[in-house]
């Protein structure tokens, strides 16, 4: 069975930044990524790779890039890994078989090309850290955090967020019992779902993060990254093992950051978002968000 060397794995609960850590760490020379057409069309991976040479070269790299940028690519996972998609719950090392481990690896193999080498994978919702330590032993985990009251709100203005069907219908199935009840006393407030949501897989992650050896995890926050850009993405670099080169920094520096987190202040009433920093506040405060 062929190896993959040291994916790098983002993990995040959704809405929380990792897009935008995704495509800035695409911006790599020795990095591929799970393209558009590959999320599209799992099969393609010879047009995938052709699409990841073409990322090479300079002038034709901006013409192409919304069919080359880097995607979750669940389409490709389902061709892969039948449940990884939409769990029920966590999915752990115990929940991997022999079988879907040896797709994975030698599917993997496959994005790659011989000068993009390091494969960078994207992951949000349950974290998936203990499933994906037992295909890739020698993985690098990035977690990105982001103030719960910012991805609530976030959650709440995406179309594809499945709370509006409550639980146990959305992908999360039946809420813990204690949040249960803090639903109830809410009124059932999608506001305070979207936020219990953000505790929800933030457990998860704090969880399944036991099954990582401690120098394969790295957790860095969003607004350090919008703030600190150069010097977040060079503690990124460093714990990769990727190499600091010029491309690379003059790529990240032509992407320009902004700290949207105000949003939940100008899009919530004043009372949600008192409901929301009430439910969330051991949380908020366990993450260093006073």
């Amino acid at each position: 069975m062929e190896e993959i060397v040291s994916p790098i794995i983002i993990v995040g609960t959704g809405r929380c930044g990792s897009t935008i850590l995704h495509e800035m760490l695409a911006q790599h020379p020795d990095v591929a990524w799970l393209t558009r057409i590959i999320g599209k069309y799992p099969y393609a991976y010879r047009l995938h790779r052709l699409s990841l040479r073409v990322a090479d070269i300079p002038f034709a790299r901006r013409r192409v890039w919304r069919f080359i940028k880097p995607v979750e690519g669940y389409s490709w996972w389902d061709s892969v890994a039948p449940g990884f998609r939409r769990p029920m719950r966590d999915l752990r090392s115990r929940d991997v078989t022999r079988r879907t481990k040896e797709r994975v690896c030698n599917m993997s193999v496959k994005l790659l090309t011989p000068s993009r080498y390091r494969l960078l994978l994207k992951i949000t919702g349950w974290p998936r850290l203990g499933y994906l330590q037992e295909i890739f032993p020698d993985a690098k985990f990035i977690h990105i955090v982001r103030d719960g009251r910012a991805v609530a709100n976030s959650l709440l203005n995406v179309r594809f967020w499945d709370g509006w069907q409550g639980p146990p219908n959305w992908r999360l199935g039946h809420l813990p019992e204690k949040m249960e009840l803090v639903w109830e006393k809410s009124g059932r407030s999608f506001v305070v779902l979207a936020g219990i949501e953000w505790m929800i897989i933030m457990d998860a992650i704090e969880k399944s993060r036991e099954e990582v050896p401690a120098g394969q995890f790295l957790e860095i926050k969003y607004e350090d990254l919008v703030g600190r850009k150069a010097e977040v993405m060079k503690r990124v670099i460093e714990f990769t093992g990727l190499r600091w080169c010029n491309r690379f920094a003059s790529g990240i520096k032509s992407i320009s950051l902004q700290n949207m987190n105000f949003k939940y202040k100008r899009d919530l009433a004043e009372h949600q978002q008192a409901q929301l920093r009430k439910v969330l506040e051991g949380y908020l405060q366990r993450f260093g968000y006073t």
